[in-house]
């Protein structure tokens, strides 16, 4: 089977995959079973508003989906109102990273089929798809993430129903028995299957057509002229102050600086005028990131003769030893604006912007895009990180690595900065491996002392105990010296003592860095927002409730990068109220070209722009959050960057066209914004 052959095959295959299985039904919360037999299911709503869940358990006669690339359910809104309905798919219900979900909106009287892609475990080794592609993320037909299913055994399907408003009786919701959706090719195919060159000489993929693809090199130019005439002379939207804050709404001190408050129980930024500021972005605008071209020329056109070294860096990073890359997307804004095309660029990015409402340059911009005065942007470093044990990209704040990658980074971003009022703030690190409980410092427990993080944690045992007789003595153990120390083999005397104090060692190694970083910040910036270290799954909520509890004594704005289809309910811990701010999230079509749907997958352009819109909104009337950035500006390429990261998941695309649906989307929201985080 070739590559075309087998997604013309995807795209066409629907076909019932319940393969004799027949679940248990039963149905939890504001809502009753109608029928029970083997579908359709009749979901049975009571009250004006309410939440239910259809739960079909397969256990002991799962379902085998491992031919389809989505598991569906057809669903019909037999109420008058719109409500809201979560797939859920699990292949181990102990675990949680064998559960995958995704979110649709049925309008009254709607059907419409819920797709939900099913993520794969990784590629395995003998895959002829690993010689080519073994850091790619998506595939024709595949998708690998960390949280995925096992297709061959779906243990449970759940449906939930959340709803407000319903008026009337009889309100139900209908469902069809789950099943499988496109065929799950990868298993047939091979990277010889694939049209060589993939790409063109814009990065597109080469075998299909869609809305946007630029069909002629010629028409770039066009583009850029057509771009520089519209995005020009943009200013803020109506009711927008000139920082994006909110002109209507009360006003308090113009401090200069953008600075945060608490107002009626709702956490806001207040812009350098002192006008209210809810920060709706946008990170990485105006960049664009490189692709690896060694190693696979043949999936390529003939390389550019354009030796223009910003077309043949990595992205921030220092290349290998016969490595070579190539950013489409930079050359394709050289080839839109000509040889300035990096002024020009930032012109129309920050026009695009003012025109859709999106008043932050989240993490990652263009350089060129900073102290623009024209929209507010953030900042951000990563001082030098370590590999502490097993845990790699972590902070040892005990470190000169780190001190020093701290001070040189914050020092230069200062002699650029410093001052600017449409500065927002700066983050320090992203996603840091901290790692759940107390693992990290049981890492560095097992170290030697040589290592700075083990010698931090002597010094403090030392200042608490003493003498290592004492420390024994409270522990139960017979080390001969604090450098001996390692995690105790089997149950101690000392139990709880030596848990309590892993406790305090773990709170000490992130007092140490989040105070350093507080402290090294405005040394170098001072009065500028610290933001925080953006914070991941395997960290926030209830994963590591220590560390971000520690965060929020040093940052003035504690950050999360938050996938979730939805971040209502979202909680964290904190020894200091401090305000929230979104620093990531997304959901991303697998379309246009691009293989990968990120790390949240929407079916389409308009189911995208509708879960953002929800996804917005809902952080809206949230009262700890100041702020949302979508990740990020421009889609990947097809082929991934130094990562593979290859998602379809931008507000424009790498012939930098926007997407008119995303576009519309985030001016919709932030139009109704002030009003909506107000209550006004």
């Amino acid at each position: 089977m070739n590559l075309k052959t087998a997604m013309l095959g995807m795209a066409s295959l629907m076909v019932s995959a319940s393969f004799g299985a027949q679940p248990k039904v039963i149905a939890n919360g504001d809502c009753k079973l109608g029928k029970t037999n083997a579908g359709p299911f009749e979901l049975k709503l009571k009250g004006e508003s309410g939440k239910g869940t259809l739960v079909l358990n397969y256990t002991g006669d799962e379902l085998d989906l491992s031919a389809f690339s989505h598991i569906a359910v057809d669903a019909k809104n037999d109420t008058g109102g719109r409500v809201e309905v979560r797939l859920k798919a699990t292949s181990d219900l102990s675990n949680s990273m064998r559960q995958i979900d995704c979110r649709y909106f049925l309008d009254a009287g709607q059907k419409r089929e819920l797709s939900l892609l099913m993520f794969r475990a990784a590629l395995p080794d003998s895959s002829p798809w690993k010689k080519y592609f073994s850091r790619t993320k998506a595939l024709p037909g595949y998708q690998g993430k960390w949280i995925y299913v096992d297709a061959d055994q779906i243990k449970q399907v759940d449906l939930t129903v959340i709803w407000s408003g319903l008026k009337g009786k009889g309100n139900t919701i209908r469902f069809s028995l789950p099943k499988g959706s496109g065929e799950y090719v990868l298993g047939k195919t091979s990277p010889d299957d694939l049209p060589q060159p993939l790409v063109d000489e814009a990065g597109q993929l080469v075998s299909e057509q869609w809305e946007g693809k630029v069909m002629d090199m010629a028409e770039l130019p066009a583009d850029g002229k057509r771009d520089l005439a519209k995005y020009s002379s943009n200013k803020a939207l109506p009711g927008f102050s000139k920082y994006g804050g909110w002109l209507n709404g009360p006003r308090f001190e113009a401090s200069g600086r953008f600075y945060t408050k608490k107002v009626d129980g709702k956490w806001w930024f207040v812009d350098p005028e002192g006008y209210l500021f809810w920060s709706l972005g946008v990170t990485g605008v105006g960049f664009g990131e490189s692709t690896l071209i060694a190693g696979r020329e043949k999936f390529f056109p003939p390389q550019s003769t354009d030796k223009d070294p910003r077309l043949w860096t990595a992205d921030d990073r220092e290349l290998e030893e016969g490595e070579v890359v190539f950013n489409y997307v930079y050359s394709n804004l050289k080839k839109k604006y000509g040889e300035d095309w990096i002024a020009d660029h930032t012109t129309v990015c920050l026009g695009r912007m003012l025109e859709w409402g999106l008043n932050t340059c989240g993490a990652w911009p263009m350089e060129s895009v900073q102290g623009q005065q024209r929209v507010p942007y953030t900042l951000i470093i990563h001082p030098g990180q370590q590999s502490i044990g097993s845990i790699n990209k972590v902070p040892d704040p005990f470190s000169a690595e780190f001190e020093e990658g701290l001070h040189v980074e914050l020092k230069a971003l200062g002699a650029k900065y410093k001052g600017d009022p449409w500065n927002l703030g700066v983050f320090i690190d992203n996603e840091l491996h901290w790692s759940n409980g107390l693992r990290l410092v049981f890492q560095i427990i097992d170290q030697d002392s040589s290592v700075p993080a083990k010698k931090g944690m002597i010094d403090f045992l030392k200042k608490k105990y003493g003498s290592i007789e004492a420390l024994n003595k409270a522990w139960g153990t017979g080390f001969v010296s604090f450098d001996a120390i390692r995690k105790p083999a089997g149950k101690i005397k000392g139990q709880e003592v030596f848990w309590a104090d892993m406790t305090a060692c773990m709170d000490h190694h992130a007092d140490t860095y989040f105070s350093k970083c507080a402290a090294a910040l405005q040394e170098y910036l001072p009065g500028h927002l610290y933001l925080g270290c953006r914070f991941h799954g395997a960290v926030y909520g209830k994963a590591n409730p220590l560390v971000q509890r520690v965060a929020s004594r040093y940052c003035d704005v504690v950050s999360f990068n938050i996938y979730k289809v939805s971040p209502a309910g979202f909680d964290a811990p904190m020894d200091v109220d401090r305000p929230w701010l979104i620093g990531e999230f997304h959901y991303g079509t697998g379309s246009h070209g691009i293989w990968g749907n990120g790390l949240i997958p929407a079916m389409d352009l308009d189911h995208q722009a509708e879960l953002y819109e929800a996804y917005v909104s809902e952080v809206l009337n949230h009262p700890n959050f100041v702020g949302a950035h979508w990740f990020q500006w421009a889609d990947h390429v097809t082929t991934g960057r130094y990562d593979g990261e290859n998602y379809r998941i931008g507000f424009v695309s790498i012939v930098d066209r926007p997407y008119a649906t995303q576009a519309a989307a985030a001016k919709k929201e932030a139009q109704s914004m002030y009003q909506k985080r107000s209550g006004k």
